[in-house]
């Protein structure tokens, strides 16, 4: 009922700024005419001693009502036509558009901080977004270029809701579909494996792997599995502590077996299954 409300109020949005818009450009193309009528036939005008006297308020009240709404309708809805150099990246990051994202990098020439609104972190936290690896790279190697390199180890903040923040392995291993190579870059530009949740629950990448990710064939419980094992081992390679401990006292270890556990009750893998799987990452 409430998700019915909301589409049609936003349809009605839509079309009233449709009308709006028909009616403002209307208006500027009267205004237009009516001046051009004016200039042409001021010989005319001029050799019977005629003045416009108050017509000529007519396309001066027309531009005044059509522009300014014409304006507000080009920056709300002309994609990229008023976006400042952040959104710009943005959109490009979203369009998984690299050659995009580095003119708009380019074009910024030092209007983005390393840190705050409209900076480096919004960036790296909309490329984690996208999984884009190579858009994830491109930002970081240019944040590093002009001297504003992104700590990867401090939570960065959702630049929608500056409430939520998280470290970046950690929003990088809750994607729904983990990128490997995306983990590759974070790791490569200095973050830390064994990094802890910054909402206090001490949750690792590790702790949150272990417990079982989706695959790019996620209908099959043993593509799933194995590709849990080889993000566990990308993580351990590069030095995440298999050890650690999070606020409830539980190792990624444990939270492997019981992802284990829980496929061989559901009847998608079977124990022996189970026992190879544990045996392949050094958890």
């Amino acid at each position: 009922m409430g998700f019915t409300l909301l589409f049609s109020a936003m349809m009605a949005l839509g079309a009233l700024l449709l009308v709006v818009g028909f009616v403002a450009l209307g208006c500027f193309v009267a205004a237009t005419v009516v001046s051009i009528v004016f200039f042409l036939r001021r010989k005319r005008r001029a050799a019977e001693g005629k003045k416009l006297g108050w017509f000529v308020a007519i396309p001066i009240a027309l531009y005044a009502v059509s522009i300014p709404v014409l304006i507000f309708l080009a920056v709300v809805f002309l994609p990229g036509g008023f976006t400042s150099d952040y959104s710009s990246c943005v959109s490009a990051i979203a369009s998984h558009d690299e050659d995009g994202l580095q003119d708009a990098l380019a074009s910024s020439k030092g209007s983005l901080a390393s840190s705050g609104e409209n900076s480096y972190e919004g960036l790296v936290w909309e490329a984690l977004s996208y999984n884009d690896a190579v858009c994830l790279r491109a930002v970081l190697e240019h944040a590093e270029e002009q001297s504003r390199p992104v700590d990867l180890n401090r939570p960065i903040a959702d630049p929608d809701n500056a409430d939520e923040e998280e470290c970046a392995l950690l929003i990088a291993v809750q994607s729904p579909v983990v990128s490997c190579e995306v983990l590759r870059v974070l790791l490569e530009f200095g973050a830390d494996p064994g990094c802890s949740s910054a909402s206090g629950s001490g949750t690792t990448p590790l702790h949150w792997v272990a417990r079982g990710l989706w695959s790019s064939d996620s209908s099959n419980a043993y593509a799933r599995v194995d590709y849990t094992v080889d993000v566990a081992a990308l993580l351990i390679d590069a030095g995440a502590d298999v050890e650690a401990l999070d606020a409830q006292g539980f190792a990624p270890r444990d939270y492997f077996e019981q992802y284990l556990s829980d496929l061989v009750e559901n009847g998608e893998i079977t124990e022996e299954d189970m026992d190879a799987a544990l045996n392949r990452v050094p958890l």
